[in-house]
């Protein structure tokens, strides 16, 4: 008696609540992500910080096509300390070849946060991402983020498909 019980309200869980995962989106951004403090888990000379960095891969079913597909949801926040630490606005995003298709980049966002007793935001420029082909197995999607400056914060998100 207790086993069907157990059973149907697995069943009635299953079926009547929809629970989620964690999901891709960075948190908002606030004061406190300008703020590095001391510690020894930064190095003292680094020129960029990681903040927060979350991934997801869910897989899908086609049915038209009769495959699974692997999607890979990427989110990276970085603080950028000085001069040297631009380059993190370069991002370059690889993509294999799998079977006879290449990934794809879909969804690919880049902001940029100021601050200057408030916070402003400035997104990338959805035509900033361009494609190169490096060889019959791997192509490149790169981008930069404009106008960086010192003691920034980056976002970028993409996914994989």
């Amino acid at each position: 008696m207790m086993y069907r019980f157990l059973t149907l309200v697995w069943i009635f869980q299953v079926f009547f609540f929809h629970t989620h995962a964690q999901t891709n989106e960075l948190s908002a951004i606030s004061f406190r992500d300008f703020e590095i403090p001391n510690s020894p888990i930064v190095d003292s000379t680094s020129h960029a910080v990681v903040i927060l960095e979350k991934g997801r891969s869910d897989i899908q079913v086609d049915e038209s096509e009769r495959e699974l597909r692997v999607i890979h949801r990427y989110g990276v926040r970085i603080k950028i300390l000085d001069k040297e630490g631009f380059d993190q606005a370069n991002y370059v995003i690889p993509l294999y070849k799998i079977g006879n298709k290449f990934e794809t980049v879909s969804e690919v966002k880049g902001y940029i946060h100021y601050i200057d007793g408030k916070i402003h935001t400035v997104e990338m420029d959805k035509g900033a991402v361009f494609h190169e082909k490096v060889n019959e197995f791997v192509n490149l999607s790169k981008f930069t983020l404009p106008n960086i400056a010192e003691n920034c914060i980056i976002d970028i998100v993409y996914e994989i498909m």
